[in-house]
């Protein structure tokens, strides 16, 4: 893992997220860029434009060192780490992905503090436009997750295929942390079957000795993944995007919508 970008406002829950980049950065010589966005108003008077012009580039030099002091108190801290700020115009929901892109970053981690549900995180504000637009694992943590080590990684999906590099990144970050990977299936109508055969390919592809594979009962994917995630006493949850139908399971059934989920797990979300 080379790069991984997480966006901040300075608040609460913007430090608690960067808790988790920094015990995931420290264990590799990695990049860190801190993102703050802002967003220019409409002008539509010249004279009004020039002096809020003004200001607003005196806003953005109080952002930019503001910024960079944060990056030296962790530079401090976490010497073996490169810490790089940046603040950008834009809406963070367009800026992150791009950004993303540009510097082909590995991962985006980002805080949340909305409702704590699976599909209310998902469906957040900024979240789910950054889960849709970026091309790389992102990494979600709810205000209420704080950071106590890495131990068990609770890996849900409805469908095998060949391990992506999204996938080998998991791995690499339970060698890191010496976790488990608890692999889980939810069988639900119009989901595959999977065979022993399955299991033991993806197994052995995979390269990993702390992985197990489970089968958990559920009326719906969300429900299945909540109970076994809070079986397991899961540090992170792992989802995989490999098709529509999978995110419809999750969000359109009427039991989801039900559903009091109140999670303090992260959640990493990859896309096939």
């Amino acid at each position: 893992m080379k790069t991984i970008i997480i966006p901040t406002d300075f608040s609460t829950v913007a430090e608690n997220a960067m808790s988790f980049v920094n015990a995931i950065a420290s264990r590799k010589q990695t990049r860190v860029v801190l993102v703050h966005t802002y967003h220019l108003p409409v002008i539509a008077a010249p004279e009004a434009g020039y002096a809020q012009a003004a200001s607003l580039d005196y806003m953005e030099e109080e952002l930019e060192i503001k910024l960079k002091e944060t990056c030296t108190k962790l530079r401090h801290n976490y010497p073996n780490v490169t810490y790089e700020a940046k603040v950008l115009n834009g809406f963070l929901v367009d800026v992150l992905p791009n950004l993303a892109k540009e510097m082909n970053a590995d991962l985006i981690i980002m805080g949340t503090d909305g409702a704590y549900g699976l599909k209310q995180v998902l469906l957040g504000t900024n979240s789910v436009e950054v889960l849709t637009e970026a091309t790389c694992p992102v990494l979600i943590i709810p205000a209420e997750a704080h950071f106590r080590g890495i131990e068990q990684i609770v890996f849900a999906t409805d469908l095998w295929e060949e391990p992506s590099p999204d996938i080998l990144m998991v791995v690499e970050i339970a060698r890191m942390f010496k976790a488990e990977i608890s692999f889980v299936y939810i069988p639900v109508n119009g989901t595959k079957e999977l065979s022993d055969e399955d299991w033991k390919n993806f197994y052995q592809q995979l390269n990993y000795d702390k992985i197990s594979f489970h089968i958990q009962q559920g009326r719906n994917i969300e429900e299945g993944i909540r109970s076994f995630t809070e079986k397991m006493a899961a540090d992170i949850v792992v989802m995989i995007n490999y098709r529509r139908t999978f995110w419809d399971q999750l969000f359109t059934t009427s039991q989801t919508k039900q559903m009091a989920y109140h999670t303090k797990v992260p959640l990493l979300v990859l896309h096939a």
